[in-house]
C-alpha cells in the first residue's frame, strides 16, 4: 500500500501476524515529523517506509512475534525523505501513566502515544490519534485494514500508554564521494571512434560468419 506524501498517519494492514506494536511505532514515528513534534521538525517519511526498516531491526525467526513497543526503544535507523536527504534517526519509547499521558496530550506539541487496549482478540496495540478528556475516550488508528479503522477506546479500558518521541539528523556526503559521482565527460577516444578500414571489416564479418 502506497501513503500520499505529506500526509499524515494512515490506517494499514498487518495480516494475520503478531506486529501491531510495530506498526502503531511507524505511524507515531512519521506524524511525529510531520506534525514538527520531533526534533528537527518538519520530515516527510513514507509510513510504509518506516515500518518496513523497523521490521529489518528486528531480527531472526521472531520477527513477526507480538512485542510491547518499548523493544523498540533505542533503535537507530538511517531513511530518506521525499526530498531525497538522508537522515540518521533514533525512536524513543518509554511506559507512561495515565496522568502523565493526559498531560502530554494536553499540550501534543512534544510526543506521540500508543495504547494497549483490547478490541475483543486480545492485547492490540494502536497509534492514538486524539484524546477527548471530557468523555475519557480515546480515538486510535487501527492496523487491521478497513476493519475498525479509527476505533474510539474508553480510557477505562486501556491496559497501558506509551510515549513515543524520535530525533533525526541529517547525514552530510563527505566532499570525497561527491566529487567522485561528478558527470563524466564523453572522451575524444569515443566522441571521435577509429575508422574501420574495409580489410578489416571484411575480416571481422567472415569470423562472424
Amino acid at each position: 500500500m502506497e501513503f500520499t506524501p505529506s500526509a499524515p498517519a494512515g490506517v494499514d494492514d498487518q495480516g494475520n501476524a503478531n506486529t501491531c506494536s510495530l506498526f502503531a511505532l511507524s505511524k507515531a514515528v512519521c506524524n511525529g515529523f510531520e506534525t514538527k513534534k520531533f526534533v528537527p521538525g518538519y520530515l516527510d517519511f513514507n509510513q510504509e517506509t518506516t515500518r518496513n526498516i523497523l521490521m529489518n531491526k528486528v531480527q531472526g525467526s521472531t520477527v513477526l512475534n507480538s512485542r510491547f513497543p518499548t523493544d523498540f526503544d533505542g533503535i537507530i535507523f538511517t531513511i530518506q525523505d521525499k526530498k531525497n536527504e538522508y537522515y540518521s534517526t533514533t525512536i524513543g519509547v518509554n511506559d507512561i501513566s495515565v496522568g502523565d499521558f493526559g498531560s502530554d496530550r494536553s499540550t501534543n506539541d512534544r510526543f506521540e502515544h500508543l495504547i494497549v487496549t483490547n478490541l475483543g482478540n486480545g492485547p492490540h496495540c494502536l497509534y492514538v490519534d486524539s484524546h477527548d478528556p471530557v468523555r475519557n475516550k480515546i480515538t486510535c488508528i487501527n492496523s487491521h485494514g478497513q476493519n475498525n479503522p479509527n476505533p474510539v477506546v474508553s480510557m477505562k479500558n486501556v491496559v497501558r500508554y506509551y510515549r513515543a518521541s524520535a530525533l533525526a539528523n541529517k547525514l552530510l556526503i563527505p566532499t570525497s564521494v561527491r566529487q567522485s559521482i561528478a558527470p563524466i565527460t564523453t572522451s575524444t577516444a569515443v566522441q571521435n571512434p577509429p575508422t574501420v578500414s574495409k580489410s578489416t571489416s571484411s575480416i571481422s564479418a567472415q569470423n562472424e560468419q
